[in-house]
């Protein structure tokens, strides 16, 4: 699986969206929906203030995967915290950062990570998909 590095901002208050593709090493799509239902893939992100010394304290942990049908919208998933697959789309990771969530993520930059967590029948492979560092811009109306 090919890693990929990303930095981005987000606004307190407001939802985040952050799409990604799950490929291999040739840049072929991985098929996160088996069927109707989502294959061997789970997800898990966390991020810090900071990755090296000072508070270790994970800031923000989301984690799980749900599946989109293959009539799916763009905005489906849109209000909860999470990771969607849809099954039209082969390796297509929605992410989702709701705006409650992002109310309460203190401003400044951070460290994240997304890892897949698959599941073989050698037992579960992790592998980092995302890494990068993101700015969060304080809101100043509640």
């Amino acid at each position: 699986m090919a890693l990929e590095s990303r930095d981005f901002t987000i606004e307190q208050g407001s939802t985040f969206i952050l799409q990604f593709e799950l490929t291999d090493d040739d840049g072929v799509a991985l098929p996160t929906v088996v069927g109707n239902s989502i294959g061997n893939y789970n997800f898990a992100m966390k991020c810090r203030k900071s990755k090296y010394g000072g508070s270790t304290a994970t800031l923000l942990n989301i984690s799980g995967v749900t599946l989109l049908g293959t009539a799916a919208s763009s905005s489906d998933g849109n209000t909860r915290d999470g990771f969607y697959v849809f099954a039209s789309y082969p390796g297509r990771v929605k992410f989702v950062i709701s705006s409650n969530t992002t109310d309460d993520i203190k401003y400044g930059r951070h460290d994240f990570d997304i890892e897949v967590i698959e599941t073989k029948n050698s037992g579960v492979e992790i592998t980092k998909a995302l890494v990068g560092k993101f700015d969060v811009l304080a809101e100043a109306t509640n």
